[in-house]
C-alpha cells in the first residue's frame, strides 16, 4: 500500500514523482512485455509489464518524497550552536561539576566531604569515609578523562594538521573548582590545559 499505490493516488506526497517516472516508462513497458515472454503468453505480459510499469515509479517517488523530507527533519531539529556536553556518569556537564548548586556542584560537594571525612579520621583513626571519597573522585577524574580524550583528543587526531601527531594524556588534576588536564606527545614536553 505504502510503496505501490499510495504513490500513485495521493497528489501532495509523490504524485509529482511518480507522474515524471510513469510518463518515460512507456517505452520499458513494452520492451519487458517483448524479451521476456513468448508470443503465446503476450497478454500476460503485458499484463505484467503494464502493471509494473505503472507501480514501480511509485516506489521511487516514495523514496525521492521520504529521503526529502527526513532530511528537512534532520536539518530542523540540529541546534544551531553548540550544547553543553555530558560529563560525569551522571550527566552532569562541566558547569554542573564545577558550581555548587541544588542539583550540582559534585567536585565541590566531594572536597567537602573528603575535608569533613579527613578531619574526623584524625580523631578516629577509620579512615573508610577517606577512602570512599577519594574513590568518587577518581571516577570523577576518569569521566573527565574519557571527556577530553574522546572531545578534544579524537577530534584532532581526525584533523588534517594534526595528522601524525599522537597525544596522549599524561595527567588529570582535580580541584575544588577546576579541573586541569595534562597533554602530551611522546617527542616534545608536557601542555598543560586548565
Amino acid at each position: 500500500m505504502t510503496l505501490l499505490i499510495e504513490p500513485q493516488v495521493n497528489p501532495i506526497k509523490h504524485f509529482p514523482w511518480s507522474r515524471c517516472l510513469t510518463r518515460s516508462s512507456g517505452r520499458s513497458v513494452r520492451c519487458i512485455s517483448r524479451s521476456c515472454w513468448p508470443i503465446r503468453w503476450q497478454g500476460w505480459a503485458n499484463t505484467i509489464a503494464t502493471a509494473t510499469g505503472f507501480l514501480l515509479p511509485g516506489v521511487f517517488g516514495f523514496l525521492a518524497w521520504e529521503l526529502k523530507e527526513n532530511w528537512r527533519l534532520y536539518a530542523a531539529n540540529r541546534p544551531t550552536s553548540l550544547q553543553p556536553v555530558r560529563i560525569g556518569r551522571h550527566g552532569e556537564t562541566m558547569l554542573r561539576l564545577l558550581r555548587l548548586g541544588f542539583h550540582s556542584g559534585t567536585l565541590p560537594r566531594l572536597f567537602g566531604k573528603l575535608r569533613a571525612a579527613g578531619e574526623t579520621s584524625l580523631r578516629t583513626g577509620n579512615w573508610k569515609a577517606v577512602h570512599r571519597h577519594l574513590g568518587s573522585l577518581q571516577h570523577v577524574e576518569e569521566s573527565a578523562r574519557d571527556f577530553v580524550d574522546r572531545e578534544l583528543v579524537y577530534l584532532l587526531a581526525q584533523c588534517r594538521e594534526w595528522q601524525g601527531v599522537r597525544l596522549e594524556i599524561a595527567a588529570v588534576r582535580l580541584g575544588w573548582d577546576s579541573i586541569g588536564v595534562e597533554l602530551c606527545r611522546r617527542d616534545v614536553a608536557v601542555v598543560r590545559c586548565g
